[in-house]
């Protein structure tokens, strides 16, 4: 089991914000789409699992079976409402409707130092559920929020809101004294795991690429620290131009910085030749050397032969083209007919630029390849 919390809801704006919350506090996340079944669960190995897309936001219902699996679970807002009709079933009442409500939580591990007070809800109902779970929030007369202390299961029918001391606080709990979680995931982790993998790829490994991609105000400052690697190292740094695609489209210009940027950052860099898409240099009597992949400042298209299909089974012509081809369902013959469309369809260039953003209607996580 790895001291990680696992998110369902990543492809909403609720769940990537509790995600952010956590993290603010260095407790390490994953994130998953809200639909992730069980099996996607447990293949994570987390040491808890929050259930947080919302059905307004898009989210899918939970999987049911992420409460067989023996692990800890916190699920809010509608993600706890689905997990209790999947669990028990609705009762009579008068339910709570987009109102402010004085809100009484029980003895729980997951409202240690949380008060009872006032708390908007956008909606609650109460359910019958199996007697393992009992009622640990309630206000108005309903229960808000439901509990299996001995399974460590909660069912929480609240959304955790932008400034939310009292949500900030369940979180907490829930990942530090439930999951027993630790705060580990601090700038000098990220530096200690990277150098450990990075001695493993080179204990393993003929060829070892180190990907930068360049941020204007950012990752430009380290330029001559990552170049100086491939001093000591048979590793190939490679400097990527930020493109304007996904939520980096309405970046502001100056994020977006060229190539020639490593060069007047390192002048004695001297070319040494390519590697597929990659202009190489190197440093004089170093190991490794430097490549400079610059898809706006310098595009490649004519050179480009890569098609791209998504994770959901669409195919995509170019990487920054709006077109995306069905191929789900497909077999045989009309699947190589589609193919061939895909590939006949690849546009001659791109038309990327600092203020001119990607057609494409996904960012890169939803694409791969």
């Amino acid at each position: 089991m790895r001291d990680m919390i696992l998110i369902l809801g990543a492809e909403t704006p609720s769940g990537r914000a509790v995600a952010r919350k956590l993290r603010a506090e260095h407790y390490y996340c994953r994130l998953l789409p809200s639909g992730a079944g069980a099996r996607d669960a447990a293949a994570e190995s987390p040491a808890g699992v929050i259930l947080a897309g919302e059905a307004d936001e898009g989210a899918f219902a939970p999987d049911a079976d992420i409460f067989s699996l023996g692990l800890p679970v916190l699920a809010l807002g509608s993600s706890a409402r689905a997990a209790c009709a999947a669990l028990g079933e609705r009762e009579a009442g008068e339910p709570i409707r987009d109102a402010v409500v004085s809100l009484v939580y029980g003895s729980s591990a997951l409202f240690e130092g949380v008060d009872a007070g006032e708390r908007w809800i956008a909606r609650a109902d109460s359910y019958a559920l199996p007697e393992r779970f009992r009622i640990v929030a309630q206000g108005d007369g309903v229960g808000v929020g439901y509990a299996d202390e001995q399974a460590r299961q909660y069912l929480l029918q609240l959304q955790i809101e932008r400034n939310d001391p009292d949500g900030m606080a369940i979180l907490l709990n829930f990942a530090r004294s439930v999951c027993g979680c630790t705060p580990w995931w601090t700038t000098e982790s990220f530096i200690a795991s990277a150098e450990t993998g990075l001695r493993a790829a080179l204990d393993n490994f003929e060829t070892v690429k180190i990907n930068a991609v360049l941020v204007g105000g950012g990752t430009d400052a380290e330029i001559p620290r990552l170049v100086a690697l491939t001093r000591e190292l048979p590793v190939e740094v490679r400097f990527i131009e930020l493109m304007p695609i996904g939520e980096c489209a309405h970046w502001p210009k100056e994020r977006f910085i060229e190539n020639s940027s490593v060069l007047e950052a390192v002048p004695e860099l001297t070319p040494c030749g390519s590697s597929g898409v990659a202009r190489l240099y190197t440093l004089p009597n170093a190991k490794g050397r430097v490549g400079l992949i610059s898809p706006l400042s310098s595009h490649f298209c004519p050179d480009c032969n890569r098609i791209r299909i998504t994770p959901d089974g669409r195919l995509k012509p170019c990487l920054h083209s709006a077109q995306e081809i069905e191929l789900r369902g497909l077999h045989g013959a009309e699947l190589d007919a589609k193919i061939r469309e895909g590939i006949c369809a690849k546009p001659m260039r791109h038309h990327l630029s600092a203020v001119s953003p990607s057609e494409s209607l996904r960012g890169m996580s939803r694409i791969g390849g």
